[in-house]
């Protein structure tokens, strides 16, 4: 099973919210990832829900992957 990717809410610097990736899923530990920002900390909140949502829909239930969709190293199917 595939491990996607998960969304948190935090606050900013500058006092706006921003969506982050959870750190156990950043390439450089010391490079946090912000999705967006928004002064509306319920916006914010309800978008990282909707983000974790799809993400555990596509966790339980993967897309079947046909040799056809797969693309050889000359770019030919």
């Amino acid at each position: 099973m595939v491990k996607t990717m998960r969304w948190e809410v935090k606050e900013m610097a500058d006092g706006k919210w921003g969506i982050y990736l959870c750190e156990e899923f950043w390439k450089y530990p010391d490079k946090p990832v912000c999705y967006g920002a928004s002064n509306n900390k319920a916006v914010i909140t309800q978008s990282v829900e909707w983000k974790n949502k799809a993400e555990e829909e596509l966790e339980a239930n993967p897309m079947p992957q046909d040799d056809e969709d797969i693309v050889s190293e000359e770019g030919e199917q």
